[in-house]
């Protein structure tokens, strides 16, 4: 149980750091971004989601809400309107004028 306990505690802090969800704005399969919206106490957020060629997407099966029974994906089923989890590194440009 101790050791469950802490794998969850990892995970948890790991989609707290490296971790976004939102509902998706839009998908360009050309550039391979996906734009997502998410709602914060500040208002409507914005992020840019650019999966790397390595990326594992899997999709929740239309019967079941278990992360265990999550079907294999891609990036092209990913529709406008779907809601979208993704872990890994966050990059942060800051543009000149």
């Amino acid at each position: 149980k101790s050791d469950i306990a802490q794998r969850q505690a990892k995970e948890s802090e790991e989609w707290k750091t490296r971790g976004v969800s939102g509902k998706v704005v839009s998908v360009n399969p050309t550039t391979r971004e996906i734009v997502i919206s998410s709602r914060t106490v500040m208002g409507e957020t914005k992020t840019t989601i650019t999966p790397k060629a390595n990326a594992q997407f899997h999709r929740y099966a239309p019967d079941s809400v278990k992360y265990s029974e999550a079907k294999v994906s891609t990036l092209t089923e990913i529709n406008t309107g779907d809601m979208v989890r993704a872990l890994g590194d966050k990059a942060v440009l800051h543009l000149k004028d």
